[in-house]
C-alpha cells in the first residue's frame, strides 16, 4: 500500500508543475498578443496631434479645364509725332516748313493751307508755324518743338525774340493765335537756330 502512495505522489510531482507550466506559458503568450503593438500607434508617431490642419481640397481637372483664361489686352498705339526742323523763306513771301514724321522719319515740305495728318497750317512766321486743331483750337509749334496727333506741344522749342517776330509780322504772315510759352532750347540747338534766325533777319532786311 505504502508503495502503491509513493508511485503517486511522485506521479503527481513529474507531471503537475509540467501542465502548471504549460498554464503559465499559454498565458503569457494571451497576454501579449492582446496588447497592442508599435504599428497601432505609427499614426500618431507621424502625425502632430497638436497642429490644427484644414483638409486639403480635391481638385476637380474638368473644372480647371473649363476655366476661361484672361488674355492681357493688346498694348494702344503708338501716337504719332511730329517735329517742326526749320522754315524756308523764298523770294520774302514764301514760307515753307520742313516737318518730320517720328514714326516713318520721313521729312515733309509744306505750305500755308497744306494739311500734316489733322492738323492745317493757316500761316507761318519765320520760327514758327500756326496749326489748325480739329476741335477748332490752335497751336504754334516753334522751330525745334514737337506736337503729337492729339495736339499736345511735347518738348520747347526756340523761343522767338521781339525782333524776330516783328519782322515775321511784316511779311504779312501774321497768326492771330495765342502763343505759348516753352522753355529754352539747348545750347547746341540754339546756336543752330540763332544763326538761321540771323541769317534769315539778314534777307529780309535788304
Amino acid at each position: 500500500m505504502k508503495q502503491v502512495l509513493t508511485g503517486c505522489l511522485m506521479f503527481v510531482m513529474l507531471f503537475c508543475p509540467a501542465s502548471v507550466f504549460g498554464q503559465t506559458s499559454d498565458n503569457k503568450s494571451k497576454d501579449k498578443s492582446s496588447k497592442p503593438s508599435f504599428a497601432d500607434y505609427q499614426e500618431v508617431v507621424d502625425t502632430n496631434i497638436f497642429i490644427r490642419r484644414k483638409p486639403i481640397p480635391k481638385r476637380n481637372p474638368q473644372t480647371e479645364a473649363q476655366t476661361p483664361t484672361t488674355e492681357a489686352p493688346p498694348p494702344p498705339a503708338p501716337v504719332n509725332k511730329y517735329l517742326l526742323c526749320g522754315i524756308i523763306i523764298e523770294n520774302d513771301d514764301r514760307f515753307t516748313a520742313m516737318i518730320e514724321d517720328a514714326l516713318t522719319h520721313t521729312l515733309q515740305s509744306v505750305h500755308i493751307g497744306d494739311k500734316v495728318n489733322v492738323f492745317e497750317i493757316t500761316s507761318m512766321t519765320i520760327s514758327s508755324v500756326i496749326l489748325s486743331l480739329p476741335d477748332g483750337r490752335n497751336a504754334e509749334l516753334f522751330i525745334g518743338q514737337s506736337i503729337d496727333a492729339n495736339g499736345n506741344l511735347l518738348q520747347s522749342g526756340w523761343i522767338p525774340t521781339a525782333k524776330s517776330t516783328s519782322s515775321g509780322s511784316d511779311s504779312g504772315q501774321s497768326s492771330g493765335s495765342e502763343t505759348k510759352a516753352a522753355e529754352p532750347a539747348s545750347e547746341k540747338e540754339l546756336s543752330i537756330l540763332e544763326k538761321l534766325r540771323r541769317r534769315r533777319e539778314s534777307q529780309l532786311n535788304k
